[in-house]
């Protein structure tokens, strides 16, 4: 059979149109089954269909699902910018989304990781992403806190100081970890923290300040609280924690009550604890750390607890300390009787309200409530058993013979009581021992020996002490330690005390004198003042010193009390030195030095009778000494009884020889001399120079007396023996020098004077002396110079006599003008002493003619006026005197 093809059979029997159409519609059926078989299969729509299906996957918040699409995407490839961008945005929405998912799962560190990585993906802050999981985390430790908080939260608060080493509230919720795990050192470095990093918030100074104060720290804790009231001044919370604060360290009383009176009023606590459940809130500014918590969540404080009526009467009660301590102790005994009558009676309250109302004397009604404090009391506090102890002695006994039994039970309420070192109970303690030595009842000597040990740990300085240190001295001398008698003689020293051991106790200072000087000075305790005490009080009953001090004391302390007697001279006690020296003059035999000191201290505070009275009994006691005579010749000149001090000065003259002699007869002519009794001192001068022969002072006065008296051949006899002395006082040479010229022996008289000049003060007598030298020798011109040099110290004693010698010179060089000026200032008495007044008259005549002559017309007017006013009788002065002025006034009228 013959083939034929296919396409030959077609074209035999089918039109080419039917042929052409037909091949049309198959490509066009090939084409259509290859775009469908790209859709299903290509990479292009399978990239949509996941973007598609991971949007959905969103929406629905699986997130899951959505990153797996993502995946997906990315396995078959990105192939524009505009894709990787869609793509990038969808993945970081899928990890936020899977962040938020695990933040709320409390998957803190998954979604961490999350929501940095979708923040790189969407090109956002990674700050922001963080401070979301923070918000979280703090979220969670807030609700952790509230609970019941273990390592697990302590470990969240790390980590968020670990993301956030500067969050201030995550390190304050710390520190409330660390107090509710007593680990307060931690704490206290955790809430320093927070207080640094935010200074303006409340509660990280709030509960440092508040744990501080309770592990005694109570200077810092007080800065942190006035701190935290400083940032939140309307706080009633702040403030009663602030007044507690200073309560509790014993600060600022005044401010303590304003800022608990603020807590404790109508608009404080009382208003807050209406509504516990609000207290945090309204307790805080709002916004606080705790206010935030307290929103959500019941928060019960580690340190206050969460009974608001609780925290109101702690408020009501400190407030009462506070004012007692004010001393407004009426007010503290209203709030706390207050507080009493609203409430438990509570062993605070009670001990509180019964030392008030012992402040206010109303013992009956405080040991009501003492006694009911007490037996409440488990740990019987020693304050509570002292204040018990003395409202039980002091309150009014049903009869007066119950007054023994009950004091007698006070001493048993303090029995075996360890006293601690502290004023008040040591203080309570004393009146109550006091009381029962009072009354004849017995206390046990160990209950008194931890007293006064108690006592010496203060070092206590108040009679009370005193008393129970002489108490244990009575009762138990045994047991007296030396410094428990160091410290009982400051008291008495410091009080006036003195109780019946007292000199038992005062001896024991002094015997153990050494050991006492070293504890006294670490105290800053004067022992000498003690030792003063003593002898006063020894004194009053014994005669001479205490033996049981050793034989040498008698020596140290005379020594002591006269130089304590001098030190008190020279500050200006002199009564005080007078009552040193009538001690010791109490203690010792009568001596010459303390009837001297004596009398002296009462002559320098002016009681002069008393003066005489202490010398007249030297006299009487120590006839033999010269001393006292010589004080009462001195005092009896002083007092003008001439004849007294004469008959004193003979006598002691009398009791003396030698050196001695020559002392008192030289002290008998000053007195002498003072009384203007020329004769009689010069006689005491001789008499001093019979028994000291070159007693340089009594020369050169015997010689001023012999100028005085004008015995010229006595000044001329002493000239030798001038010559022969040894002295170094210028009041000798320049005598001696006058003694020298009197007898003519220049050289030796030029010598002394010399030696005057070199003596400070004493350059113008020396000029003097030696201006009359040159003037004896003729030698004119070295007189004027000397004595001119004398006239420049105007107030020298030998003034007068200067002039007069220069005026002789001047006359003598025919300066008659120089002459009559410088005699007649002269007064009157140096002129008729040197008979200068009969020729001065007619000096100043002449020098006024030589005036006249030399033209000097006012110069010869004034002379020859003064010398008709000495009455000289020349003829020619009148007319001489008329002619003088008269030139003098047309000379004037020249020159103008």
């Amino acid at each position: 059979m013959l083939a034929v093809p296919i396409s030959a059979l077609f074209a035999a029997t089918i039109p080419v149109e039917v042929i052409l159409a037909a091949g049309v519609v198959v490509l066009v059926g090939l084409a259509a089954g290859g775009v469908g078989l790209w859709r299903m299969f290509g990479a292009g729509p399978r990239r949509n269909r996941a973007y598609q299906r991971a949007r959905e996957h969103l929406a629905k918040g699986e997130w899951e699902p959505a990153r797996a699409r993502i995946e997906e995407i990315k396995l078959l490839g990105v192939s524009t910018p505009e894709w990787q961008g869609r793509i990038n945005n969808l993945e970081g929405e899928c990890r936020r989304a899977a962040g938020d998912q695990l933040l709320a799962e409390r998957k803190f560190e998954e979604a961490l990781e999350h929501h940095l990585a979708a923040a790189k993906l969407l090109n956002t802050s990674p700050t922001e992403a963080r401070d979301r999981i923070l918000e979280g985390m703090v979220s969670e430790l807030r609700t952790r806190v509230a609970g019941s908080p273990d390592e697990r939260t302590v470990k969240l608060a790390q980590r968020i100081l670990q993301m956030q080493p500067q969050h201030a509230e995550a390190s304050f919720w710390l520190g409330l970890l660390h107090i509710k795990l007593n680990r307060s050192d931690q704490a206290q470095v955790a809430l320093r923290t927070a207080a640094e990093v935010e200074r303006k918030s409340v509660e990280p100074a709030l509960y440092l300040g508040m744990l501080l104060l309770r592990e005694g720290k109570a200077k810092d804790g007080l800065r942190y609280l006035a701190e935290a009231n400083k940032n939140a001044p309307n706080s009633v919370l702040v403030s009663w924690q602030l007044g507690m604060g200073l309560v509790v360290s014993g600060g600022d009383s005044s401010l303590a009550v304003r800022a608990l009176q603020k807590a404790v009023g109508p608009e404080g606590l009382p208003k807050l604890s209406k509504n516990p459940e609000r207290f945090w809130l309204e307790a805080l500014p709002e916004g606080s750390y705790i206010g935030k918590l307290a929103g959500k969540q019941t928060f019960v404080c580690p340190i206050l607890g969460s009974n608001v009526s609780g925290m109101l009467r702690q408020a009501k009660l400190a407030l009462g300390q506070a004012l007692f301590r004010l001393e407004r102790t009426i007010e503290s005994v209203a709030v706390l009787q207050d507080l009493l009558n609203d409430g438990e009676p509570t062993v605070a309250v009670l001990r509180a309200l019964g030392i008030a109302l012992c402040k206010l004397d109303r013992f009956d009604d405080a040991y009501a409530h003492l006694r009911a404090a007490y037996e409440q009391d488990a740990s019987k506090s020693p304050l509570t058993a002292c204040y018990l102890a003395w409202a039980a002695i002091r309150a009014k006994p049903s009869k007066p013979e119950d007054r023994p039994a009950n004091v007698k039970w006070a001493v048993r309420v303090l029995a075996d009581l360890a006293i601690p070192p502290e004023n008040e109970p040591v203080r309570l303690a004393s009146h109550v021992y006091s009381e029962a030595r009072k009354v004849g009842v017995t206390v046990p000597v160990e209950d008194l020996a931890r007293l006064c040990g108690a006592i010496l740990t203060l070092n206590l300085v108040e009679t009370p002490a005193a008393t129970m240190i002489d108490l244990l001295s009575a009762t138990a001398p045994q047991m007296v330690r030396p410094p428990h008698a160091y410290l009982y003689g400051w008291i008495a020293v410091q009080t006036g005390f003195r109780g019946e051991k007292d000199e038992s106790l005062l001896l024991q200072v002094l015997q153990h004198e050494g050991l006492a000087r070293d504890y006294c000075s670490q105290r800053n305790w004067d022992l000498q003042q003690v030792e003063r005490l003593f002898l006063e009080r020894w004194a009053e009953s014994h005669q001479g010193f205490p033996e049981a001090l050793g034989p040498d004391y008698p020596g140290r302390c005379e020594k002591f009390l006269l130089e304590h007697a001098r030190k008190q001279e020279q500050t200006g006690n002199v009564e005080g030195a007078r009552a040193t020296v009538e001690l010791l003059r109490r203690l010792t035999p009568p001596t010459a030095a303390t009837f001297d000191r004596t009398a002296r201290l009462a002559y320098v505070r002016g009681d002069i009778d008393e003066a005489i009275r202490i010398l007249t009994d030297w006299c009487t006691q120590l006839s033999s000494e010269p001393t006292p005579r010589i004080r009462l010749a001195a005092i009896e000149q002083d007092r003008g009884r001439t004849d007294e001090a004469r008959q004193h000065l003979q006598t002691a003259l009398g009791l003396v020889s030698g050196a001695r002699l020559a002392t008192v007869a030289l002290f008998g002519a000053r007195l002498a001399l003072r009384a203007n009794r020329t004769d009689e001192a010069l006689a005491l001068v001789e008499r001093c120079l019979e028994a000291a022969p070159g007693n340089a002072e009594a020369l050169w006065l015997k010689a001023a007396l012999c100028w005085r008296l004008q015995a010229v051949d006595s000044l001329r006899a002493l000239a030798p023996q001038m010559e022969r002395s040894a002295a170094t006082d210028p009041r000798f040479y320049y005598m001696a020098a006058v003694c020298f010229i009197v007898a003519d022996d220049i050289d030796a008289a030029r010598t002394a004077a010399r030696r005057v000049s070199m003596e400070n003060g004493w350059q113008a007598d020396g000029h003097h002396l030696m201006g009359v030298l040159h003037w004896r020798r003729g030698d004119f011109p070295g007189a004027a110079s000397r004595l001119e040099a004398a006239l420049q110290t105007p107030e020298h004693a030998c003034l007068e006599h200067t002039k007069l010698i220069l005026g002789r010179v001047r006359w003598e060089q025919g300066s008659t003008a120089e002459a009559a000026q410088l005699w007649t200032q002269l007064s009157s008495e140096a002129r008729q002493r040197w008979s200068i007044e009969p020729v001065l008259g007619g000096a100043a005549y002449l020098a006024g003619v030589q005036s006249l002559r030399d033209g000097n017309a006012p110069a010869a007017a004034d002379l020859l006026s003064r010398a008709r006013e000495l009455g000289c009788r020349e003829r020619q002065l009148p007319l001489l005197h008329e002619r003088a002025m008269v030139q003098a006034a047309r000379d004037s009228l020249a020159k103008t």
